[in-house]
């Protein structure tokens, strides 16, 4: 009877098929397929990624949506590019989708898992980078649409193969035959029946390996937590600095820039005293010569140009640098009065190959700062508008040590050739522009509240329309009528062409884009946070913070009223 027993054992045993693979055949090639494109597709985004430019934090002007993704600072994470980790993603699924076809136990419950695992990774992750797209950047890349295209796909393909896979499969063949069972006669002695050779019963084998679903969820979360923080928490530095200096000397402003060349005082025995080597852009305040090297004690107000000032002896005694020119001719007696002209201070950048009357341009802070600084920006330019949170609170910080010379760049063909299509071109960006210029023509002194309140918003100005009344009702509709069209185009075909140079000038001109600040002779593209911009100033200016930063720089009617 053992014996028996034990024979029957080992044909059940025999007979038992293996378990069922973690896929079929069907689900297996799909996997196989979407993971091979998704991975031909990770390899063309990860080469340009590694080669190509680089992440970073500026708007550049006229460049593809997939370009502006792919070097935005959400294309890495702790300063490995996405587009590699995806690699290694995608060539594990096309490898585990062969493996899913083994029968073993132990085969089905880790390939299964692992191949679930990041199948969910892969979808999440997809979804996580579709909302930056749509939500952050505004800018869709097709290639990166069809490889999260391709991760969400795989994803539901694994798990609608995991789930139609039978928990319970039919061993082929009598599988549990029927044993000979003892019957009682009237004799008494008991008698074996033997069964019938038709009858057989089939057996089922339970297929319990199955795919950890708890470890693979659970792992996949954990995994698009780490992306998320990591790039929330830890941005990139996409920032770009660099050290530049123009072949030919560029002159910007209305009255100097026509000479294209400046006049330098005559050399007299004053002049060569008051004389002041170049120093980036550090304009001293102490000395101040006309044209024939003769001291001015003599300070003005901004004003239109050719309007008299009344301010005249106002600041008795304070005086400025020969780059701070006062173009007054001497009064021929005491007893003629003459109309105080037009307020200048040239200020020099790049090596000396960049000079600007800043009187003639939009500032922000006091025209007669020791230090003063450029910055091109569009106000259709989302990082331009985070980067001015920035530089407000570093004017805070730095008090009348800075000003920030604005130099509109509007990002819209009808102004900007450098702009290559309507796609990329940004509809009321010129005008929004003309308007902050013409503002800083009339008065200086209301540019800065103009400035802020068309950067207050978080991605994007207020409309053109409201743009255009802001302006009228800050200045007067009449005086904003009076500038020529002209002239607000000519000085902003000045600052593209500028930016122009700059940019061929730079070492990697690919990573030249808006906001790009000019400090002496660098300049920096991209977003600073906070800490790195006040660590950037502090370096190239030498500036340190004041006792009480809170109130802000002066505006330049209360410098002129203490005296300063």
């Amino acid at each position: 009877m053992a014996t028996l027993n034990a024979h029957i054992e080992f044909t059940m045993s025999a007979s038992q098929p293996d378990c069922q693979p973690v896929l079929n055949a069907v689900p297996r090639w799909m996997v196989r397929v979407l993971a091979w494109t998704a991975f031909a597709i990770c390899a063309s985004l990860a080469w340009s990624a590694v080669a190509g430019d680089g992440p970073t934090s500026a708007c550049i002007g006229g460049g593809t949506d997939c370009h502006d993704v792919q070097t935005s600072t959400w294309s890495v994470w702790l300063g490995l590019p996405v587009a590699v980790a995806g690699l290694a993603c995608y060539a594990s699924l096309a490898g585990l989708s062969v493996l899913a076809g083994l029968k073993s136990a132990r085969a089905v419950r880790w390939v299964g898992t692992l191949l679930i695992l990041l199948s969910l990774t892969a979808a999440l992750c997809g979804l996580w980078f579709t909302g930056i797209q749509l939500f952050v950047l505004s800018k869709i890349c097709l290639w990166c649409m069809a490889l999260h295209s391709c991760g969400i796909a795989i994803a539901g393909t694994v798990i609608w193969g995991t789930a139609m896979r039978p928990r319970y499969v039919a061993a082929p063949g009598p599988a549990a035959p029927r044993l000979a069972t003892p019957r009682s006669t009237n004799s008494g002695v008991p008698s074996l029946v033997m069964p019938r050779t038709s009858r057989v019963t089939p057996a089922f084998a339970s297929s319990l390996a199955r795919p950890a679903w708890l470890i693979a969820v659970g792992g996949a979360l954990a995994i698009v937590v780490a992306l998320i923080g990591g790039q929330i928490l830890f941005p990139a530095d996409a920032s770009y600095q660099a050290q530049v200096a123009l072949s030919d000397p560029v002159v910007l402003g209305e009255t100097i820039g026509a000479k294209e060349k400046i006049e330098e005082p005559e050399s007299t025995d004053n002049a060569s005293q008051n004389a002041v080597p170049y120093q980036a852009n550090r304009i001293p305040t102490d000395v101040a010569t006309n044209a024939g090297g003769v001291s001015q004690t003599a300070a003005f107000e901004p004003t239109d140009a050719g309007a008299p000032s009344t301010a005249a002896g106002k600041d008795e005694g304070k005086v400025s640098s020969a780059d701070s020119m006062l173009t007054a001719e001497p009064q021929a007696s005491a007893t003629v009065t003459t109309p105080a002209p037009k307020r200048t201070r040239l200020v020099k950048f790049l090596n000396g190959s960049v000079t600007l009357d800043i009187y003639e341009h939009p500032v922000i802070g006091n025209p007669e700062a020791p230090y003063v600084v450029l910055e091109f920006a569009s106000y259709d330019c989302p990082h331009c508008h985070q980067m001015h949170r920035s530089v407000q609170k570093a004017m805070r910080r730095y008090g009348n040590q800075v000003a920030v010379v604005v130099l509109p760049y509007p990002q819209e063909m009808d102004c900007n050739k450098e702009i290559p299509s309507l796609k990329n071109s940004i509809t009321g960006a010129c005008a929004t522009a003309r308007m902050a210029i013409g503002v800083a023509m009339i008065d200086q002194a209301k540019f800065a509240a103009f400035h802020d309140w068309l950067m207050a918003g978080k991605d994007k100005p207020p409309t053109a329309a409201q743009v255009v009344q802001k302006a009228y009702t800050t200045m007067g509709r009449e005086r904003m009528r009076q500038i020529p069209r002209e002239k607000l185009q000519s000085q902003i075909a000045q600052y593209i062409d500028l930016y122009i140079k700059i940019k061929a000038k730079a070492p990697d001109p690919k990573k030249i884009g808006l906001p790009l600040l000019v400090i002496g002779d660098h300049i920096n593209s991209g977003i600073l946070e906070d800490e790195k911009l006040f660590k950037l100033w502090e370096e190239h200016l030498g500036v340190t913070p004041v006792a009480d930063s809170s109130t802000g720089p002066l505006s330049i009617e209360s410098d002129l009223e203490k005296g300063l």
